[in-house]
């Protein structure tokens, strides 16, 4: 009874770690990655508007 839960106990934490590891990460590229084409835009914009 004990591996079975430690096992599952294992498996359950890892899983969750995995998860929230790969929703942050994802959350994190996603939120530069809106700000570096914002940025982009922005300055595309002001070029155009300059030149």
């Amino acid at each position: 009874m004990d591996g079975w839960s430690d096992g599952w106990m294992d498996e359950w934490m890892y899983g969750w770690i995995d998860g929230w590891l790969e929703g942050w990460v994802e959350g994190w590229i996603d939120g530069w990655n809106d700000n570096w084409m914002d940025g982009m835009m922005d300055g595309r914009i002001d070029g155009c508007l300059d030149g």
